[in-house]
C-alpha cells in the first residue's frame, strides 16, 4: 500500500517544476496566464471530487471500492503527465515556422580543439559587424526570434493536459487511495505508523526526483528540457510498477454488509453529516493552514533559489536544497510517530507547529543573497521545511482515520471516500488561494520569466533560438561563450556579472518571492497550531470509540447506557450524549437534505420549492456575470480571481438543484404539505 505512494510524491515533484521550467521559462507561458488557467481548471476538478468520493463509498465490485478508480485513471493520468512535461519536444503549443538558423553553429563542435574556439570568436566577431547577430551588449527585438508560444494553442494544451493529470491523479487517484489506507487498520497507535510510513515512503519518492535530477544535471544542466524528458521516463517506469503492485497486492477490508431494508444515502446528506461532525470541523480548521505551510516553500523554492540567491546553475543548488529538506523529513518521520504514541498526536502536533512557525518567520529575514555566499546554511534550512512538509501528512492522515471511526458510531457506516474528498476539495479550495495568488501578485510587481530573456539559466539558446554558443539572450545582453554552458567564459564581455541576466528581478519581486517562501507559511503554522491543541480524539477516546461500535453493532453492553434485548444504546465517548442512528428512511433522508432553519422558514413543500429555485437563478445569474465580466476585462488577474468565486458556485449550484431534484420524489409527495419540521 505504502509503495504507491513513492511515485505519486516523484511525480508532484516533477510536475509542478515543469510548470514553470517547461511552460513559462521554455514556452513563454506567463505567469499570469498560467495562474488563471490553473485557477480555472481547479475550480471545475472541485465538483468531480465529490462525486468520486461519494462513488467510491457505494462501489460494490469483487476487485473491490477503491481499487477500480485507481486501475482506470491513474494510466491516463500518466499519459497526461508524459505530454505535459515532454511539451516542447512533441510541439504542443509551439508555432510551426522557425528562424533561419544564426551563423557560426557549426563552430560549436570544434571548440574543443585548439584553434576552436578563436574561429568561433573571429566568425562571431564578422557577424556581428555584419548585422547578422546582435552585438554582446546590444539586442535588437526583431533580428533574432526565439521559438514562438503558439498563443491560444498553449494556453489550450495546457488547461487539458492540467485538468486531465489533476483529474485522474489527484481526484480520481489518490482519493479512493487515501480512502483505502483508512481501512486497513483499526489500532490508534497502528495507523500513527501505518501513515508514517506511507509518508516515509512519500518522502524517498520525493527524495528521488532531486537525485536523478543532479544526476542528469551532470549531462544536461544546460538543456533542462532534455533533462526532464529524461526524469519523466524514469519517474513514469516506477509509476506503473507501483500501480500494479497495488492493484495486485492489496486487498481491501470487506465494506460493511448491505442492509437492503435501509435506503442509500445521498450524497447531500452524506455531505450534512460529514459537516455536523464536530471533531472533523476542528480538524478542518488545523489542516487548511497546515495544508499552506506544506504547500507554498515547495512551490516557491525553485523561484527563491533562482532569484533570491540570483544563480544562474539554479537547478542544482534548487535540488540539493530539496534534498536537505528530504532528509530532515525522513529523520523526522520516526520521531513524530514514537512522540505521537507516548504523548498523543495532538499535543505533538500543536508543539511541533509552534516550532517550526517562529523558525519559518525567522529564516524569512535572512536575505537570499547570505546564502549564495554561505551555501552550507540551506542544510538546517532545507531540513527545518522538510520536517514541516512531514508533519503535513503524518499526523493529521492519523488523526482523520480515527475520527472516520468517530463518525462510523454515529452513522453506522464508513464513508472514507467522503471524508477524504471534503477534506480535499476544502484543501485543494485553499491551494488554489495559496498556490495561485502568489503568481498573480508576482505578475503584478513585474516578474518576468528569465528576468526577459530568451534564453539561459537552464533554458538551452541552442534549443531555443539555434545559439548553442550563447550562455543567454536578453534585452542589451547576450552572453557569447565557446560552449554556451554555464559558467564557461563570456568572449566578449569585460568582466563576467555579479548576477546573470537570466537570474536578475527586482527588489520588489524578491521580497514577495521571500514573503511566501517562508514568512506566511511561518504565520499559518502558528494559526494552525491552536486548533491543533484541540482535537478531541485521544487514544483513551479512541479506545471508547470502538468499544461503543462493537458493543452497537453486537448488541452488547457499552457501559452506561446498556440495556437487556436488542440494539443497545450506546453514549458518545467525546461529548457524554447518547448515540442516536439515523433511521435512513426515504422521509428522513429527504429532510436531511436539508437544515432545521431551512424547514422552520418555509412551512410547505411548494415555499421550499420557490426558495431553492430562486436561489439556483441567482447562483446561476452569478455565475453568468462572472464569466461575462471576465471575458469583457481580458485581464488575467479578473480571470484568476473569478475563477476563485467560481469554483464556490460551481459547488451551489449542483448542491441546490440535487436537493430540488429530491423535492420532487416519492418521499416528497407522501408528507404532508404544511409540515414546517423534521419528524
Amino acid at each position: 500500500y505504502c509503495f504507491f505512494r513513492l511515485p505519486l510524491s516523484s511525480l508532484d515533484f516533477t510536475f509542478r517544476p515543469a510548470r514553470q521550467v517547461i511552460w513559462v521559462d521554455t514556452l513563454g507561458q506567463t505567469l499570469s496566464s498560467q495562474a488563471s488557467l490553473i485557477s480555472a481548471v481547479k475550480s471545475l476538478d472541485l465538483l468531480l471530487g465529490f462525486t468520486v468520493g461519494k462513488a467510491s463509498d457505494n462501489t460494490r465490485t469483487r476487485w473491490g471500492r477503491r481499487k477500480p478508480f485507481i486501475a482506470v485513471a491513474f494510466p491516463l493520468a500518466l499519459l497526461a503527465f508524459f505530454l505535459f512535461v515532454n511539451a516542447p519536444s512533441v510541439g504542443l503549443g509551439l508555432a510551426r515556422a522557425k528562424p533561419r538558423p544564426p551563423p557560426c553553429t557549426h563552430l560549436v563542435l570544434n571548440t574543443s580543439s585548439p584553434a576552436g574556439c578563436p574561429a568561433l570568436k573571429d566568425c562571431l566577431e564578422r557577424a556581428m559587424q555584419q548585422g547578422e547577430i546582435d552585438r554582446f551588449d546590444f539586442t535588437s527585438p526583431s533580428r533574432v526570434a526565439s521559438l514562438q508560444s503558439g498563443g491560444w494553442q498553449l494556453s489550450f494544451w495546457f488547461a487539458l493536459l492540467y485538468a486531465t493529470y489533476l483529474a485522474c491523479a489527484y481526484t480520481c487517484s489518490q482519493i479512493p487511495y487515501d480512502a483505502l489506507g483508512m481501512e486497513l487498520t483499526d489500532s490508534y497507535d497502528e495507523r500513527s505508523a501505518l501513515f508514517g510510513l506511507k509518508t516515509l515512503f512519500q518522502f524517498v519518492g520525493y527524495a528521488a526526483t532531486p537525485l536523478l535530477n543532479i544526476g542528469l544535471s551532470a549531462l544536461l544542466a544546460d538543456d533542462l528540457v532534455a533533462l526532464y524528458s529524461m526524469l519523466a521516463l524514469a519517474v513514469g517506469s516506477l509509476a506503473v510498477l507501483a500501480w500494479a503492485s497495488l492493484l495486485c497486492n492489496v486487498g481491501e477490508r470487506p465494506p460493511p454488509p448491505e442492509d437492503h431494508t435501509i435506503l442509500p444515502v445521498p450524497i447531500v446528506p452524506s455531505a450534512r453529516r460529514v459537516l455536523a461532525n464536530k471533531p472533523y470541523l476542528v480538524y478542518l480548521l488545523m489542516k487548511m493552514p497546515l495544508s499552506l505551510v506544506s504547500l507554498m516553500p515547495s512551490n516557491l523554492a525553485a523561484l527563491w533559489v533562482k532569484h533570491n540567491m540570483a544563480l544562474e546553475a539554479w537547478n542544482s543548488m534548487y535540488n540539493a536544497v530539496l534534498m536537505f529538506a528530504l532528509v530532515g523529513a525522513m529523520a523526522s518521520i520516526g520521531v513524530l510517530v514514537r512522540s505521537a504514541q507516548q504523548y498523543g498526536k495532538a499535543a505533538v502536533l500543536q508543539a511541533v507547529l509552534l516550532v517550526s512557525g517562529l523558525l519559518y518567520l525567522a529564516v524569512s529575514f535572512v536575505p537570499g543573497a547570505f546564502f549564495a555566499q554561505h551555501p552550507v546554511l540551506l542544510v538546517p534550512v532545507g531540513a527545518l521545511i522538510g520536517v514541516g512538509q512531514a508533519l503535513g501528512f503524518v499526523l493529521p492522515d492519523a488523526m482523520l482515520a480515527d475520527i472516520i471511526d468517530y463518525a462510523e458510531l454515529h452513522s453506522g457506516s464508513r464513508d472514507e471516500g467522503m471524508y477524504t474528498v471534503i477534506e480535499t476539495n476544502l484543501q485543494q479550495f485553499v491551494e488554489i488561494a495559496g498556490g495561485v495568488f502568489p503568481m498573480v501578485l508576482l505578475a503584478g510587481a513585474g516578474y518576468e520569466p528569465l528576468g526577459g530573456c530568451s534564453c539561459g539559466c537552464g533554458v538551452s539558446c541552442g534549443r531555443a533560438i539555434g545559439m548553442p554558443y550563447a550562455r543567454w539572450h536578453c534585452p542589451g545582453d547576450v552572453g557569447y561563450s565557446c560552449t554556451g554552458k554555464g559558467g564557461s567564459e563570456l568572449l566578449f564581455a569585460p568582466e563576467e556579472p555579479a548576477v546573470a541576466p537570466c537570474a536578475a528581478q527586482s527588489e520588489h519581486v524578491q521580497s514577495l518571492i521571500s514573503l511566501f517562501f517562508l514568512a506566511i507559511p511561518g504565520l499559518l503554522a502558528l494559526i494552525a497550531a491552536i486548533p491543533a491543541g484541540k482535537m478531541p480524539i485521544t487514544a483513551r477516546v479512541h479506545a471508547a470509540i470502538l468499544a461503543a461500535i462493537a458493543a452497537r453493532n453486537s448488541g452488547g453492553d457499552a457501559g452506561e447506557g446498556g440495556d437487556a434485548g436488542g440494539e443497545r444504546e450506546v453514549f458518545d465517548p467525546v461529548y457524554g450524549e447518547p448515540v442516536q442512528r439515523p433511521p435512513n428512511t426515504a422521509a428522513s433522508l429527504l429532510h436531511e437534505h436539508f437544515s432545521p432553519s431551512e424547514w422552520q422558514s418555509f412551512p410547505t413543500l411548494g415555499s421550499l420549492r420557490a426558495f431553492l429555485v430562486s436561489r439556483l437563478l441567482l447562483w446561476v445569474a452569478l455565475a453568468a456575470a462572472l464569466v461575462a465580466g471576465m471575458a469583457y476585462s481580458g485581464v488575467e488577474a479578473a480571470v484568476t480571481f473569478g475563477c476563485l468565486l467560481l469554483s464556490a458556485l460551481f459547488i451551489l449550484i449542483p448542491w441546490d438543484g440535487v436537493r430540488l431534484y429530491a423535492l420532487s420524489g416519492p418521499a416528497a409527495s407522501s408528507l404532508v404539505p404544511a409540515r414546517t419540521a423534521p419528524p
